[in-house]
């Protein structure tokens, strides 16, 4: 072989070498965008697993409320109250339905006056709740006394017809826990006696 020939086989290898260098650095650089983006597609493959978790979570929450409306718009509920004198200067306030009502409150305002509070966690059906209105004993007490004083020129002994403002307020939830008010309990009582 002639050192020409040689040369350009040698240099043809070169060639090819380089060739083979700059293909070799080419693919590197290539690799190393793939790696990067087959990273990011990763990264955001995770934060779009993420958000699914929290969409799922929402979407239970949402079915669960969903269920609880439905039940709630279907229920039969039944409470009724009923206010009576129990004691002296005790109101009775009692469940007449035939349901329970959960998380009671009765709020009782004595002729327009500062209203007293009473929770119950529960009140079966015909059980009660007794509030305590020191207001009512002490008009009670006056009206007795007022009673037994004779009224000059009034032959007819007994009582003088008196009539008295109670407003009562009953907030509570059925067993679902759907919320329910009765502010119509109340009215006028001529006798504050149990």
């Amino acid at each position: 072989m002639t050192p020409t020939a040689t040369l350009a086989i040698s240099i043809a290898s070169a060639l090819f070498a380089l060739a083979g260098v700059a293909v070799g650095i080419i693919g590197l650089v290539q690799s190393s965008r793939a790696h990067r983006v087959a990273k990011a597609a990763a990264d955001a493959a995770e934060a779009a697993n993420r958000i699914s978790e929290e969409s799922n979570g929402i979407a239970r929450e949402a079915n669960q409320i969903s269920r609880t409306a439905t039940q709630q718009a279907h229920e039969r509920h039944d409470v009724r109250w009923d206010a009576d004198f129990g004691g002296e200067g005790v109101l009775v306030v009692k469940n007449l339905g035939r349901d329970t009502a959960y998380n009671v409150l009765i709020r009782v305002a004595f002729k327009g006056g500062e209203p007293q509070e009473v929770e119950a966690a529960e009140v079966a059906r015909h059980d009660e709740v007794q509030i305590d209105l020191p207001a009512v004993r002490e008009q009670l007490e006056k009206d007795r006394q007022e009673d037994a004083m004779p009224i000059p020129g009034i032959l007819i002994a007994g009582s003088a017809m008196r009539m008295y403002r109670i407003d009562i307020e009953a907030t509570w939830q059925s067993e679902s826990g759907r919320a329910y008010r009765d502010d119509e309990i109340g009215g006028t009582w001529s006798s504050l006696e149990p």
